[in-house]
C-alpha cells in the first residue's frame, strides 16, 4: 500500500464523518457490544473540534484515491499528543495503523515525548500502541488509559538532577539527594516536584536517611506553601510507574473547585486544562514570582 497524506480541511468532514463514526462504532461494538464514541463522533463535530483546531496538525489519509483514515497531532514544545487516529473498519488489521504512526513519527523527528490516550475498555488499541508502536502505559485515570513514548536520550529527572535542564523558575531548593522545582510541563503556580538525584523508581529504593531527608523537605515545602493565601489545600502524589522517582505537590485553587471534583481522578483533567488555558506571559510571570517567593521562604 502507498498512502497519500493530505492536510485535513473543512471539506474533508463530509468525506470522513462516516469513516470516523464507523471506526469508533466498530471498536465500541468489539469491546462493549454497542455503538459509541466521543462527543460528536457520529455527526462531524468531533472532526471539527480536533482536526480543524489551529493547534493541531491533521491528516486526511487516502489509499489509491480512497479515503481510508484520519489522524491529528497536537504539539507542546518537544512534546506531542496523538489526539486521534482512526482507520476505516473494513481496513483494520491490514497494517494501516502502523504505517500511519510510522509516517507521523518520522515526519516530526524533534518530538522527544509522544503521548496518546484511549478508553480503558479499548484493549485492542492498548495492544496496538504498546506492542506495535512502542508506547508504555503510564496511568489509568477516570476510565482513560494514558500512554507515552519517550525518545529522550536521558530522562528528564536525570537531566534536571544533573542541571542539564533548568525547569521554569530554576531550582527552588537543593539538598544532598533531592531537588525541589516547579513542574516543567504543567503551568500551575506552585505545582512542585521533589526529584531524586538518583535514577530510581520507588521510595523503597531510598535509604532510611534519604527517606528522612525527603520527608523533611516535603514538610518544609508544604509549610512554606501556607504563606500563599490562595492555596486551599495540597495533594502529595508519588507514582512508581514513572521512569524517575519524584514526588508531586499539587496545590488546590478555587478555580479548580469551580471546574473539577476534588478527587485523585481529576488530576489529569486539571493538568490538561492548565496546559490548554495557562499559556500566557502573565501566567508564566505568576509562576516565576511564586518560585522566587518560595525560594526565599525556604532559606529561612
Amino acid at each position: 500500500m502507498t498512502l497519500d497524506f493530505r492536510q485535513f480541511t473543512a471539506a474533508d468532514i463530509l468525506i470522513f464523518a462516516s469513516i470516523c463514526k464507523d471506526a469508533f462504532d466498530a471498536d465500541s461494538q468489539l469491546h462493549l457490544g454497542e455503538n459509541g464514541g466521543p462527543s460528536g463522533y457520529d455527526n462531524g463535530d468531533y472532526l471539527s473540534r480536533h482536526f480543524l483546531n489551529p493547534d493541531t496538525v491533521s491528516f486526511a489519509i487516502f489509499d489509491d484515491g480512497k479515503a481510508i483514515a484520519g489522524a491529528c497531532v497536537k504539539f507542546d514544545g518537544h512534546t506531542a499528543e496523538l489526539e486521534s487516529l482512526f482507520v476505516k473498519s473494513d481496513a483494520e488489521n491490514q497494517g494501516y495503523g502502523l504505517q500511519i504512526w510510522q509516517f507521523i513519527e518520522k515526519k516530526f523527528p524533534d518530538v522527544q515525548l509522544w503521548k496518546v490516550a484511549t478508553p480503558a475498555y479499548s484493549v485492542r488499541n492498548h495492544h496496538f500502541y504498546v506492542k506495535k508502536c512502542g508506547f508504555q502505559k503510564v496511568m489509568m485515570c477516570d476510565n482513560t488509559c494514558y500512554f507515552e513514548k519517550n525518545k529522550r536520550t536521558e530522562c528528564i529527572g536525570c537531566a534536571i538532577a544533573s542541571k542539564k535542564v533548568v525547569p521554569t523558575g530554576g531550582l527552588i531548593k537543593e539538598t544532598s539527594n533531592f531537588i525541589l522545582h516547579q513542574d516543567p510541563e504543567i503551568p500551575i503556580k506552585n505545582f512542585l516536584i521533589i526529584t531524586s538525584k538518583k535514577h530510581i523508581h520507588s521510595i523503597a529504593e531510598l535509604s532510611k536517611e534519604e527517606n528522612t531527608e525527603l520527608s523533611y523537605l516535603a514538610y518544609q515545602t508544604r509549610t512554606a506553601l501556607l504563606s500563599f493565601a490562595d492555596i486551599i489545600n495540597c495533594r502529595l502524589i508519588q507514582e512508581e510507574r514513572s521512569e524517575h522517582f519524584h514526588l508531586w505537590l499539587l496545590p488546590r485553587y478555587h478555580w479548580m473547585d469551580e471546574k473539577f471534583d476534588d478527587t485523585l481522578t481529576s488530576v489529569r483533567s486539571i493538568m490538561d486544562y492548565a496546559k490548554e488555558n495557562f499559556k500566557s506571559e502573565d501566567s508564566l510571570n505568576e509562576i516565576l514570582m511564586a518560585t522566587e517567593e518560595l525560594r526565599e521562604l525556604l532559606k529561612r
